[in-house]
C-alpha cells in the first residue's frame, strides 16, 4: 500500500465589499423596517453572488411602499468570487 500524497490546500478569507445604499421610498413605509429588511438581504449574499436593485425595491414595498427609487448604487453589484457583499450605509428617505 503507497501513501496517499499531499495535496496543497488554501483557505482564502473573503474581501467584505461594504455596500451604501440609498433610496426614497414613497407611501406609508415603515422606514426602519425596510432598512432592518435590506439589511438582512445583504447580509445572506454569499462570495461572488450579485445584490440586485429590483430585490431592494420589493422589499421596501413590501414594507408598506407604493413605490421607491434608489439613487446609489445606480446599478447591480456583482462581487468577485473572492468578495463578500455586506450592508454599509443604508438610508431609506
Amino acid at each position: 500500500v503507497r501513501p496517499v500524497s499531499a495535496v496543497d490546500v488554501y483557505v482564502i478569507a473573503p474581501q467584505f465589499l461594504y455596500q451604501n445604499l440609498t433610496l426614497t421610498a414613497y407611501g406609508p413605509v415603515n422606514r426602519a423596517l425596510a432598512q432592518q429588511r435590506i439589511t438582512e438581504y445583504m447580509s445572506t449574499l454569499n462570495p461572488g453572488e450579485t445584490f440586485y436593485l429590483a430585490r431592494a425595491v420589493n422589499l421596501v414595498i413590501q414594507c408598506g411602499a407604493t413605490n421607491a427609487v434608489i439613487t446609489s448604487p445606480s446599478a447591480d453589484v456583482t462581487a468577485s468570487a473572492l468578495q463578500l457583499i455586506r450592508p454599509g450605509t443604508i438610508t431609506v428617505n
